[in-house]
């Protein structure tokens, strides 16, 4: 399975993908897969805000493990291809910081 730098994966926590409003429907669209593959394990079940708190940061592929046998590795790799045409937010701020870093270091060392 592929993973691309600055793009989101399987690899990255739930919370951060959620950062951008593409990698939060991909999500949600996942947990629905995930609650459908589950059958009625899933019925009735209600995620607490402590409870989503702590999946926030879980990484993707650390969530579909939890899941088990319901969850078949054509999933996952369809889940990490959909994530990976989308730039990680993450990744984009700390590229701007990194970029900030160096327009002020190159204008400090001219004067």
């Amino acid at each position: 399975m592929e993973i691309i730098p600055g793009y989101y994966s399987i690899k990255d926590t739930l919370g951060d993908i959620k950062k951008s409003p593409e990698g939060a429907a991909i999500i949600d669209a996942m947990m629905g897969q995930v609650s459908s593959a589950m059958g009625n394990m899933a019925e009735g079940v209600e995620i607490t805000e402590a409870m989503q708190q702590m999946t926030n940061r879980f990484s993707v592929e650390k969530l579909l493990k939890q899941g088990g046998n319901s969850v078949k590795t054509e999933m996952i790799v369809a889940m990490n291809q959909q994530l990976a045409k989308r730039r990680s937010f993450c990744n984009r701020k700390l590229i701007h910081l990194m970029e900030v870093d160096k327009m002020i270091t190159g204008v400090l060392m001219q004067a």
